[in-house]
């Protein structure tokens, strides 16, 4: 889990209690909020990346992203749709044959690594469970970045 790494991951969505059963046996803090500008620039004021998980995407997508935008904060998602993903700048991208997960990181750190100056340089990457391997722990350190790669069962989400 995150919070073995150090993190100090929060759950949220739109029903607040629904996020509190999941959140709960984990330890974790829940929040909820809807699309709202305000609303969502509330909940985010206090952390560093927004893992975008509730879709669909093409509703949840832009106001979140335009959220982080504004508040200087990491924005990723899941999405695969191509009216969700066609707002938004995307700094790295692969598409892969690949069995399982572990062997998509490396790569993706690679292109990371390969970005202009002028974006910044990544500084911490939060992955999950499908992720975990110790070749990706390496990769993570060699390219200076602090890796919270869950282990075990779950994964770790805001928003």
């Amino acid at each position: 889990m995150a919070a073995d790494q150090g993190a100090r991951p929060i759950l949220a969505g739109r029903n607040l209690a629904k996020v509190k059963v999941v959140a709960k046996p984990l330890g974790l803090t829940a929040r909820a909020f809807d699309l709202a500008p305000a609303r969502i620039d509330a909940a985010i004021k206090d952390v560093s990346v927004v893992l975008c998980v509730a879709g669909p995407f093409s509703a949840t997508s832009r106001p979140v992203a335009d959220a982080c935008l504004r508040n200087r904060v990491h924005y990723l998602d899941i999405t695969g749709e191509i009216v969700a993903a066609g707002s938004l700048l995307v700094v790295a991208s692969a598409v892969s044959q690949a069995a399982n997960d572990k062997q998509h990181l490396e790569p993706m750190l690679d292109k990371l690594g390969a970005l202009p100056e002028e974006l910044g340089k990544p500084e911490r990457l939060l992955a999950d469970t499908r992720y975990f391997s110790a070749a990706n722990v390496a990769a993570c350190a060699q390219a200076g970045i602090e890796r919270s790669l869950i282990r075990g069962r779950g994964a770790v989400c805001v928003a």
